[in-house]
């Protein structure tokens, strides 16, 4: 698998079906460009109301001040929450991200189809979360493969009674391993972690 999408998201919870994405990152590799040239996406969602779980509400305190700052999102508008910053991450409301989403790999990859999609636990968690989004049910072209890549098993040694989390990761890989909780810092993450794997840069 030489290009992949890898895949992160923030949310209020455990559950996907009662609880919300709060921030999705996304980077596309083509397995060649520098890590700091590939393809990245990153943006927050909004929801009318927000329902969650107490401890991912806590640690997602970062997402939920910036939605509390966007205000109120009719349909059709996107608002940049950060028109200062550098590359500033945009909000999209939860039925449109989806979209946002599907753009962007469509546009990194050339149009590719069947992307394959890699992060950690990106197969039962992210992705439980993704394919309810309204663009994943709709009519429309939906450019993702149903191969899922987690990077976990890549750094499992014998001796594990449990697949490494992301961080155990990342020391094996010998790479930095603090784990922010910020969705594209932690789909870079899984970059380096494939790339490390196949003993690549």
């Amino acid at each position: 698998m030489k290009n992949y999408l890898a895949l992160d998201i923030e949310t209020t919870g455990l559950n996907p079906e009662t609880c919300q994405i709060l921030e999705i990152g996304a980077v596309y590799d083509n397995g060649e460009s520098p890590i700091e040239e590939l393809p990245r996406f990153q943006c927050f969602v909004w929801h009318p109301q927000i329902v969650g779980e107490p401890r991912a509400l806590a640690m997602n305190q970062r997402c939920l001040e910036v939605l509390a700052s966007v205000g109120q999102m009719n349909p059709g508008e996107i608002y940049d929450v950060r028109p200062n910053a550098v590359d500033g991450v945009l909000t999209y409301r939860f039925d449109e991200v989806g979209y946002a989403l599907r753009d962007f790999a469509l546009g990194a990859s050339y149009g590719s189809r069947k992307i394959p999609v890699a992060g950690k636990n990106v197969g039962s968690f992210d992705w439980q979360f993704i394919k309810r989004l309204p663009a994943a049910r709709q009519e429309i072209v939906w450019p993702f493969d149903f191969r899922f890549l987690d990077v976990g098993p890549l750094f499992l040694r014998p001796r594990d009674t449990a697949i490494p989390g992301q961080s155990k990761c990342l020391q094996r890989a010998g790479l930095p391993n603090e784990v922010t909780h910020c969705a594209l810092d932690d789909a870079l993450q899984v970059v380096q972690l494939v790339r490390a794997w196949r003993g690549g840069t």
